[in-house]
């Protein structure tokens, strides 16, 4: 399993749970109390986050999500051949990575966005250590087991249920799970070396003070919009 993260889209999605347009075509807006009525009738469920406003809150809730994961994740290991179905392995493998990223989400938003520069050295911080767990449960040799033990159940499976499946197969496959111990150790630290720099590279970008300057003749053909 991975968890798909630090993407730009980021940013929206830590606005909800998950996404549900808010404005319906052909229509005008939608109050809040709309849209989650919107987003019940598909199952899902629109909320606002509560941030944390120091940077103790955002390395508890890190810890907090990564402690309840992992929680989840034992279950998931500890299921015997006989015992694995999709919904207690692929599904949960789903809901274990979408409830931690809800709250890795929300830090990654503030890293980015916060006026305090201790709540985005904090985010940072915190997004770090998200990360280098989140590699490493690619090579939980537990989860892995039972996820293989339902794939040898050669599932019949379509639509969403069989996409899930297949990506999370391929997942594994490209963490390297295939490969001897300790290979997968290198490419394992190697992983987690990699989302450190890939952190701290987009932190310094968004830390950039440099300014460009244009002459109005620089900027002919430039929208008035944008100007």
């Amino acid at each position: 399993m991975r968890f798909r993260f630090i993407l730009p889209a980021i940013l929206v999605g830590a606005l909800a749970s998950c996404s549900t347009p808010s404005t319906p075509t052909g229509k005008g807006p939608v109050s809040f109390a709309g849209a989650k009525l919107r987003a019940a009738q598909f199952g899902s469920t629109l909320t606002i986050p509560t941030f944390e406003t120091r940077p103790a809150q955002i390395e508890a809730s890190i810890g907090r999500a990564i402690a309840e994961a992992d929680a989840a994740l034992d279950k998931v290991g500890k299921l015997k051949a006989g015992e694995v179905t999709f919904d207690n392995t692929i599904r949960a493998l789903d809901d274990i990575g979408h409830r931690a990223m809800t709250v890795a989400n929300r830090v990654y938003l503030l890293k980015e966005t916060s006026q305090s520069a201790e709540l985005r050295d904090a985010g940072t911080e915190g997004i770090k250590r998200f990360e280098a767990w989140s590699v490493g449960l690619d090579y939980r040799e537990d989860v892995y087991r039972a996820v293989q033990a339902y794939a040898d159940t050669q599932p019949q499976l379509e639509g969403e249920r069989k996409k899930l499946f297949d990506e999370t197969l391929r997942d594994y496959k490209r963490a390297g799970l295939h490969l001897a111990k300790a290979e997968r150790d290198k490419v394992e630290a190697l992983r987690k070396k990699l989302a450190g720099m890939t952190t701290d590279f987009r932190t310094n970008i968004t830390n950039e003070k440099e300014t460009v300057e244009f002459s109005g003749a620089d900027l002919e053909g430039v929208p008035e919009s944008f100007l």
